[in-house]
């Protein structure tokens, strides 16, 4: 029995949409073979030699042969009296010979065709040499018929499915999100996230990447979505396939008959995931509002969706090449627009993978973003034709998804506009702080979380952004008072600083004084040869604030709250920290004395430990902090630094949320690209 999850997709379509409107839009109770009588006659016959057929029987054969006609008129008037003379007209006009609207017409209507019929007394066998006007037996009229009820069955199942997994792919991810309001006891969310969402898969390193190819180890909660996608995307490939029953218009019977369903399949599937590449990738994505998942989890969804989509629309491409020479027709459907912007569509979504890879995002990340933008629009183009030339229509059915596709793309440009809006073209002054670092200030500018910066004077490349961590926000304390209370389940740790007996910390940390705070926005970078290469050259320039991203999420039920931090990571914890209210201690790693001083003032007062140019041991400082907070405390930990430090942070806080009867919380506030 086929797998009907559609029933549900129906019903949360009726709650936006009117019932005509489903039908009309997307085509849920769409009927080919119309009238179905007429086709099953002419599927009947079709694969019937004639006197002017050589490989293959093409459209000018079947125009011009004249037993084909009557034999086929006939068949028409025998099982076809319940049609309207218009019905069987049109069929004659547009069916008979060919799909396409430039094959040639019959030589004759259908009323002559019959006329000159008469009464046959010849049946025909299936594929029989047609040399004379026959009659079609019951039993393969009956056969056609029922092969072309199963394939219009199978062509509606691909409709539903495909609009199952585009629904499905953007409503589950805000029911799962709902959970987070299901007031579960503290220490029962710690286990069920120690054991289920914050480990990764395979491996001890969350962040592991097959060595410039892309990011593959996903946590234990991102893999349970990615294991659905798999999983649904597999399962409505694989159900609901009618055509198997009967073998007209196949070049081997029941084998080519299902693989031409499957193809079919694949690409409509292929074709409703589209619409959740453009959504999942999207920095103004709207589920990253409503379900608080983080942008790195969108796109580390997007990364395994696009394998998903391009493995099914090269099965879709290949399938139907494979049929295509078994027929003899690639040379005839090979020059039809529909194949060739398909072929050309398929080729792009291939491509965008390599240029995807580490590699190249890591040394020409701006290799990767155009290739990326120009194959996505040469897969939206490719593929709007591929449907239109197939469907005759540029509005409804399945070229809605790409409008989807579009539709999501636009949102997040004009979002992007509308954050740039809000700021102005403001002049940033920049200020060097030691080799390594640089301090952007950009005055009367405002934004939390993070902001991505477009520098239109700095090079060519004015359309070129990037996101860094807004490191200055207001804090509700001076300078000469601690940040937050000693509280009876604490104990305080003196901050420390172990400097560095490196030449490049030691040399520059006197360089660098504290400029007086700006009344606007502060960001410290990491310069390496790109964008903040060229900004070490500048004193001020133009810039361009597009605000706010990666707003913090509150923790306010939890007492203590522990941040570790490794170099200019600072940066993106010091909101939760200025935030908080309860007991606050920093474990901050730093190679650069300067970037220390300069942070200074941000940073003072808070309990916990600083180390300048040597390693920071994570685990034995967060150990020894457990250590000293009672079992039922709640606890957060927030991370931002290199990847092997936010590895072991996480390592850490699975094993010690397992067992504490206290939660404990972390959240990773590395960036994901």
């Amino acid at each position: 029995m086929a797998l009907r999850p559609f029933a549900i997709t129906i019903g949360l379509l009726a709650l936006i949409l009117p019932s005509s409107a489903l039908e009309d839009i997307f085509g849920l109770r769409k009927q080919i073979y119309i009238p179905r009588c007429a086709h099953a006659c002419k599927a009947a016959i079709a694969d019937s030699p004639l006197e002017c057929t050589k490989k293959i029987t093409s459209p000018q054969c079947f125009a011009i042969n004249e037993p084909y006609l009557q034999t086929l008129a006939f068949c028409i008037a025998s099982h076809c009296n319940n049609e309207t003379d218009a019905a069987r007209d049109r069929f004659w006009n547009q069916y008979l010979v060919g799909w396409k609207s430039t094959t040639p017409r019959p030589i004759y209507g259908y009323q002559n065709a019959l006329e000159k019929a008469g009464v046959p007394l010849l049946i025909m066998k299936d594929g029989q040499r047609l040399e004379q006007v026959s009659r079609v037996s019951d039993e393969d009229y009956h056969r056609a018929y029922s092969s072309l009820a199963d394939w219009n069955e199978s062509e509606m199942y691909h409709t539903r499915f495909a609009l199952t997994i585009f629904l499905l792919g953007f409503l589950l991810p805000v029911i799962l999100s709902l959970l987070r309001f299901v007031p579960f006891p503290g220490a029962l969310s710690s286990k069920y996230r120690a054991y289920f969402v914050y480990p990764i898969v395979w491996s001890t390193r969350w962040s592991v990447s097959i060595r410039d190819v892309g990011d593959i180890s996903p946590t234990r909660g991102q893999a349970l979505f990615i294991f659905y996608m798999i999983a649904i995307n597999t399962i409505l490939s694989s159900t609901g396939h009618y055509a198997l029953s009967h073998h007209f218009w196949s070049f081997d019977g029941r084998h080519g008959q299902l693989i031409t369903c499957l193809a079919n399949r694949f690409g409509a599937l292929s074709l409703a995931n589209i619409p959740l590449l453009f959504l999942y990738s999207g920095r103004n994505n709207i589920l990253l509002r409503i379900t608080n998942w983080s942008h790195a989890t969108f796109l580390m969804l997007h990364r395994w969706l696009a394998y998903i989509t391009t493995f099914e629309a090269t099965l879709h491409s290949v399938l139907y090449l494979h049929v295509a020479v078994q027929q003899g027709r690639h040379t005839e459907w090979s020059s039809m627009p529909a194949w060739y912007c398909g072929s050309i569509g398929t080729i792009a979504i291939c491509l965008i993978l390599p240029f995807s890879f580490v590699a190249i995002r890591r040394r020409a990340y701006e290799l990767f973003l155009l290739s990326h933008i120009a194959f996505s629009i040469i897969i939206l183009v490719g593929t709007c034709y591929h449907i239109s030339d197939l469907f005759k229509t540029t509005w409804a059915g399945y070229v809605l998804y790409l409008w989807f596709a579009i539709g999501f793309w636009m949102i997040d440009r004009l979002a992007r506009i509308a954050r740039i809006a809000r700021n102005g073209l403001i002049r940033a002054t920049i200020t060097v702080v030691d080799d390594e670092y640089i301090r952007v200030d950009i005055p009367k500018a405002k934004a939390t979380g993070h902001a991505y910066l477009y520098f239109p004077t700095l090079t060519y490349r004015f359309w070129e952004n990037h996101p860094f961590s807004v490191a200055t926000t207001p804090k509700p304390s001076p300078l000469s008072s601690p940040k937050s209370p000693l509280s009876p389940f604490f104990h305080r740790h003196s901050i420390s600083f172990s400097k560095s007996d490196s030449n490049k910390s030691s040399s520059n940390a006197s360089k660098y004084t504290l400029p007086e705070r700006p009344k606007g926005i502060t960001f410290f970078m990491r310069t390496h040869s790109g964008t903040t290469g060229h900004l070490r050259k500048r004193t001020s320039l133009p810039v361009l604030v597009e605000s706010s991203y990666g707003l913090p999420k509150p923790l306010t039920q939890y007492p203590l709250l522990i941040c570790v931090a490794g170099g200019v990571g600072i940066t993106a914890i010091l909101p939760y920290m200025h935030a908080h209210k309860g007991q606050v201690k920093l474990f901050w790693g730093s190679r650069s004395q300067a970037l220390v001083n300069a942070l200074r003032e941000e940073t003072w007062g808070y309990g916990g430990e600083t180390i300048v140019g040597k390693r920071l041991f994570v685990k034995l400082a967060l150990q020894r902090e457990f250590a000293n907070v009672k079992e039922e405390v709640g606890v957060a930990v927030v991370v931002s630094g290199p990847k092997g430090m936010a590895d072991d942070v996480r390592e850490f806080v699975c094993e010690v949320a397992k067992t504490r009867k206290g939660e404990v919380r972390l959240l990773d506030e590395n960036f994901g690209w």
